[in-house]
């Protein structure tokens, strides 16, 4: 695990500074695929207010989370449901 550091990114124009122990390129991308999301929403809707936008980017990256967690659920049981009929072929023959 890397050293703990401070980074300031951008956000919508106003800079915040974060402490983490990730690799300042992955702050970065992570700073931009929020900020996009963000400007995606803002963009479809100039009325909604950036506390609402923001409950709207927090919902839809969560929706992606539990996505792909799902999906990484379902290639594990694939993966051992295989080195069980591996096994189960290697031992029969």
């Amino acid at each position: 695990m890397n050293e703990a550091k401070n980074y300031t990114i951008e956000i919508l124009g106003d800079q915040y500074t974060i402490v983490s122990d990730e690799v300042e390129e992955h702050i970065a991308q992570t700073a931009a695929y929020v900020n996009r999301l963000l400007q995606e929403i803002l963009s479809h809707d100039a009325s909604v207010d950036h506390k609402k936008a923001v409950v709207l980017t927090a919902l839809r990256i969560t929706s992606n989370l539990i996505h792909l967690e799902h999906e990484a659920q379902m290639v594990q049981s694939k993966g051992e449901q295989l080195v069980r009929t591996l096994d189960n072929h290697l031992c029969s023959a």
